[in-house]
C-alpha cells in the first residue's frame, strides 16, 4: 500500500465543501512514505511526535507489513491542510500538533525526511510503535560482553550519498582499546578493500554478513553494545534497543554541523557516548582508492570521543562565529548568483531589481544563499584544518570558512584540472 493518495483536490472541494463548514472534521496525520525502511520508520515516530499534541488525530497513509502496520489510505484530504515539502526536517510537533488540535488546519501530511530528535516522542513510546515481528521472536543480538559494529557498505562505499560514509579503522581500535569487548562486525561487509583493510586490522574480530531486513534490525536491537554505522537503519535500530552502551559517531549524517538540518542525537541519554569526526563528504572507493584511504587515515587520526561538556561545546559550536556581509561582498559572484538563483533572475528580468547584487544585500545573505562557488568535496577533502574547523563549529560552512580564514591561507575553491581523475 502506497501512502496517502491526496488527488482530485478540487473537485472533491466542489463536491463537499457545504459538509465541511457544518460537519467538524476528524484531525489526520497522513504519511508520505519518502526511502527505505528507516526513513519511513523515522516518518512514523514524528507523526506519533505530533499526536502527542492531537491525541484526536488518526494517523494513515503508511503501509509496513514488516511491523504488522498497515494503515487506511485517503484519497482526498481537506481544505486546510498542512504539507512540509521533502527536505524538511523539525517539524515543530508542538505548534503543529496544537494547530491541528485547534481546527487551525484539518489535516498535516507528513510528506518529508522529518528526521530530527524534536520531532519523536520518548524513546520507549517509540520502541512501541514497532513490536517486535512473531517470526523473528528468536532472534537475538549479541552479549555483554561483545560489541556489534553495524557496517553499511553497499552504494555507500561508491560515494552515493555525499553524508552517508564508513568508518576509519583507527576509531574502532580506540572504542575496542577503551571497551575491552569483543567486536563484530556486521551487515554490509562484503569483498572489498574496505572491508579486507578491517580483516586485516582485527584479524580476531568476528564478521558477519547480513541476512535480512527484520533479521539484521533486531539483531542490533537486541544487542548490548553497538557501534552506529552511519545509517538511518543503524540509528533506528540502537535507538530502539535495550543496549547498555550505544557509540554514536557523529561523522557525516549524524554531525550536526555537517548536516545541519539533521538532528540524531539524545544528548542527555545516558546510554549514549559521542565522538567526534572532521566534516567529510563521502568518496568512492573503486574510483579513487588512494584519495578514499587517505581520507580515512585523516579521520581516523582525529576521531575523538567526546564529553558531555565537549559534546554540549560541539553544539554550541555555530554560535561562535557571527557571519558579516561585508566579509562576504568582495567575493560575491554575480554570474554564478543569477545562474543557480532563478528566482532573481526573473525579477531582474521584469525589473524588480537591478542586479543580482542588490538581490543579496537586501535578501540574499540573510536568507543563507550563496555568494560563490566552491567545490565542498575538494575543499574538506584537500585542506583538513577547514575539514575539523567546520566540523567543530567553528564556521557556518565553506563558504564562511573560506571568507574569514580560508582564502587568507591560499586555500582554493575548486579542485585542479585532474584531480579527481587520478585515483
Amino acid at each position: 500500500m502506497r501512502g496517502c493518495g491526496f488527488r482530485n483536490k478540487a473537485n472533491w472541494h466542489c463536491r463537499h465543501r457545504d459538509k465541511l463548514r457544518s460537519k467538524k472534521i476528524k484531525p489526520i496525520i497522513a504519511i508520505e512514505p519518502q526511502g527505505n525502511l528507516a526513513n519511513r520508520m523515522l516518518q512514523y515516530m514524528a507523526a506519533a511526535g505530533i499526536r502527542k499534541h492531537c491525541p484526536d488525530a488518526e494517523i494513515c497513509g503508511l503501509d509496513m507489513p514488516e511491523w504488522g502496520i498497515s494503515q487506511r489510505r485517503v484519497d482526498a484530504w481537506p481544505e486546510k491542510a498542512l504539507r512540509f515539502g521533502l527536505h524538511h526536517f523539525n517539524l515543530n510537533v508542538s505548534g503543529t500538533g496544537a494547530a491541528l488540535a485547534s481546527g487551525a488546519i484539518d489535516a498535516i501530511v507528513v510528506d518529508c525526511w522529518a528526521q530530527h530528535m524534536e520531532n519523536f516522542p520518548s524513546r520507549e513510546e517509540c520502541r512501541e510503535l514497532f513490536p517486535v515481528p512473531a517470526a523473528f521472536e528468536d532472534v537475538s543480538g549479541y552479549g555483554d560482553d561483545t560489541i556489534l559494529c553495524s557496517v553499511r557498505g553497499a552504494e555507500i562505499l561508491t560515494g552515493t550519498h555525499e553524508h552517508y560514509t564508513v568508518l576509519p579503522v583507527e576509531f574502532y581500535a580506540d572504542v575496542f582499546q577503551r571497551t575491552k569487548l569483543k567486536p563484530v562486525f556486521f551487515g554490509q561487509i562484503g569483498d572489498n578493500l574496505y572491508a579486507n583493510e578491517l580483516r586485516a586490522a582485527f584479524p580476531s574480530a568476528e564478521f558477519i554478513e547480513g541476512k535480512g531486513t527484520i533479521h539484521d534490525f533486531q539483531t542490533i536491537r537486541n544487542s548490548k553494545n553497538i557501534v552506529v554505522s552511519i545509517s538511518t537503519f543503524a540509528w533506528a535500530a540502537a535507538y530502539l534497543s535495550h543496549a547498555r552502551l550505544v557509540i554514536l559517531p557523529l561523522h557525516g549524517l549524524f554531525n550536526p554541523n555537517q548536516a545541519r538540518d539533521h538532528f540524531f542525537i539524545p544528548e542527555h541519554d545516558p546510554t549514549y557516548e559521542y565522538y567526534s569526526f572532521p566534516f567529510a563528504h563521502s568518496i568512492d572507493l573503486y574510483k579513487h582508492p588512494s584519495k578514499f584511504f587517505r581520507n580515512q587515515r585523516f579521520l581516523g587520526s582525529n576521531s575523538k570521543l567526546l564529553g558531555k561538556k565537549q559534546l554540549r561545546a560541539k553544539l554550541e559550536g555555530r554560535l561562535n562565529f557571527r557571519r558579516e556581509l561585508s566579509d562576504f561582498l568582495p567575493f560575491f559572484d554575480e554570474r554564478f548568483y543569477l545562474d543557480i538563483y532563478e528566482d532573481v533572475r526573473s525579477t531582474i528580468q521584469s525589473g524588480g531589481l537591478k542586479s543580482g547584487m542588490e538581490h543579496y544585500v537586501r535578501h540574499g545573505f540573510e536568507q543563507g544563499r550563496r555568494a560563490f562557488s566552491i567545490d565542498t568535496w575538494f575543499y574538506t577533502h584537500e585542506y583538513g584544518a577547514a575539514a575539523c574547523e567546520i566540523s567543530d563549529g567553528f564556521f557556518v560552512d565553506h563558504w564562511h570558512h573560506y571568507v574569514e580564514v580560508g582564502h587568507k591561507r591560499g586555500y582554493e575553491r575548486h579542485a585542479p584540472p585532474g584531480y579527481w581523475d587520478a585515483q
